[in-house]
């Protein structure tokens, strides 16, 4: 198997809010959490975990992405036809270049 290793993204506001409702993560991310919410971390605020936590919440979601992908475009290639499998594997591996070197 080969793979291709990426630095993680960092997620997005929008990327948190489908999880967590928005006041939550604006104040994770300005560090103005409770008593409680801090509690329930585990560990002091700091700048330094929030980058972590977004970039490990960032890489959970670019690597989700890439194996939808990946699992949309076989798909896609089982319901065409054989003779165009092949002119549409080359537009299938530049468009995953495309999408790698923009997650970097």
């Amino acid at each position: 198997v080969q793979c291709n290793f990426h630095i993680s993204p960092l997620a997005s506001v929008k990327d948190l809010t489908t999880t967590h409702c928005s006041q939550y993560v604006q104040r994770y991310l300005d560090g103005h959490q409770t008593e409680m919410e801090l509690r329930n971390v585990g560990f002091p605020w700091s700048p330094q975990g929030v980058e972590r936590s977004l970039s490990s919440s960032g890489g959970t979601i670019a690597a989700a992405t890439a194996i939808c992908n990946v699992k949309r475009r076989q798909q896609q290639q089982r319901q065409r036809p054989p003779s165009d499998q092949n002119k549409h594997q080359n537009q299938d591996d530049n468009d995953e270049s495309i999408h790698t070197n923009q997650q970097q």
